[in-house]
């Protein structure tokens, strides 16, 4: 009886382990499909030229919108005002956040030189030096 008991114990092990198995390999295909339908379908939509220069349009449009908003609203004010020095570094901390396009990294590099340099010449009291580089902000700020 003992040799019977340990077969049916084995047998039920065996379905047991069996069906682990089957389940867990139809788990693992149902997901590698899963995922290999979704790659497909994103590296179709991103590797289009049309997508591509309508992402950067897209970028390109973000990037003059919110540079001519901080600049606009920043050339507005007072250099000559006890908050002038503060708002000076908190735009060239939101410039600095902004995603830049290529064909105007050089342009937002510059800005941010004339920023730095407005920061350095009002925290020395050199107010009438910093409103020559705030002419030159201006200036770069309309050439878009």
């Amino acid at each position: 009886m003992k040799g019977n008991k340990s077969v049916k114990i084995s047998v039920k092990q065996r379905l047991f382990l069996a069906s682990i198995i089957v389940i867990l390999a139809a788990a693992g295909v149902l997901l590698f499909i899963l995922n290999y339908s979704n790659l497909g379908s994103g590296d179709k939509q991103n590797n289009s030229p049309a997508d591509q220069n309508k992402a950067i349009d897209i970028l390109v449009n973000s990037y003059k919108q919110e540079y001519q908003l901080l600049l606009g609203g920043y050339l507005e004010l007072d250099p000559n005002s006890s908050a002038f020095l503060n708002s000076t570094q908190e735009l060239k901390s939101k410039l600095l956040e902004l995603k830049v396009p290529g064909i105007y990294r050089e342009k937002h590099q510059t800005t941010i030189f004339t920023i730095n340099r407005i920061e350095t010449l009002i925290s020395v009291g050199q107010i009438e030096k910093s409103k020559i580089e705030l002419n030159n902000l201006k200036r770069l700020a309309e050439s878009f």
